[in-house]
């Protein structure tokens, strides 16, 4: 919400994705050298998982989740996001739970499933006809579809890593600081790359720092992996239940955009499948490898 609300003033989607991989590695790093330090292996001493397991989470957690994303947030309305990610990261973590870690999907689920996707259509589909007048709304909305696919794959990666909350965390801020974010600010300062962070305010720049790199980086990310590792990727996803109608309320109230019956159907649908899904029979979930976190 803050992404989209920031999105008509100096900083770039680039410079938000910075800012969020920047911040969350320096208030994360000490942390994993510590674990690090404690517990050996890792990656550059400062992520506590296995090269190849930070690549993976790095990549698909944070670097292509966040482009994807926040070019998203500069495209569509955030209405449309309310729905669409956390509406179809279900559907996406199904799928992945399936191939990676051979989880099936009951009649109960799949009813889930099928409302999230007629609600998700219902919201983004009238938007796509946007292309036909040369409107970048179906391009926003096509991100919006793509960001959860990557971050369900993450979901699936971690839980079948065996990497703890904390750990996947550490290690998506480090990879992503490193290979997106630190470089990134260099160029911008160089005045290599296009940049709005010059003619940002300070108090810009901070709102997002705590916004992007603290509350939705650290805080939400752990948060989150914790659910993934008690309920699993699928269950996990679908409490965001909540998500779809809080975002979009806000974006129509806050942010003055529209509010169309077809909109508020998609809400009803996909929180209605979101409710389903976390209502089924729950199921213990698999054993992972003990992690110190």
């Amino acid at each position: 919400m803050g992404s989209r609300a920031l999105a008509a003033r100096a900083l770039l989607p680039m410079d938000v994705i910075a800012i969020r991989f920047t911040v969350s590695a320096l208030v994360l790093a000490p942390w994993g050298w510590w674990l690090v330090s404690r517990c050996g292996g890792g990656w550059l001493g400062l992520s506590p998982v296995p090269a190849g397991q930070t690549l993976a989470l790095g990549m698909s957690g944070g670097v292509i989740f966040g482009l994807l994303a926040y070019h998203g947030f500069s495209l569509a309305p955030a209405s449309h996001s309310a729905v669409l990610m956390p509406g179809l990261l279900p559907l996406w973590a199904a799928l992945f739970a399936r191939l990676i870690n051979g989880e099936r999907a009951d009649s109960q689920r799949l009813l889930s499933l099928g409302l999230i996707i007629i609600g998700a259509l219902m919201v983004g589909g009238l938007a796509l006809t946007s292309a036909l007048e040369g409107g970048t709304v179906w391009i926003g909305d096509m991100l919006y579809l793509s960001a959860p696919f990557v971050w369900a794959m993450f979901t699936a990666l971690s839980r079948r890593s065996g990497a703890g909350p904390v750990q996947a965390t550490i290690a998506v801020a480090v990879f992503a600081a490193a290979v997106f974010g630190l470089p990134y600010l260099t160029l911008a300062g160089a005045g290599l790359v296009r940049s709005g962070l010059a003619q940002a305010t300070w108090s810009e720049i901070g709102l997002q720092a705590l916004l992007q790199g603290i509350f939705a980086a650290i805080i939400s990310g752990i948060g989150f992996m914790k659910m993934v590792q008690v309920f699993g990727p699928v269950r996990a996803s679908m409490l965001t239940a909540v998500v779809p109608a809080i975002t979009a309320g806000l974006a129509v109230f806050w942010l003055d955009e529209p509010f169309t019956w077809m909109l508020g159907a998609g809400l009803v649908c996909v929180t209605l499948g979101i409710v389903v899904g976390v209502g089924r029979s729950a199921q213990p979930p698999r054993a992972q490898p003990a992690q110190a976190d």
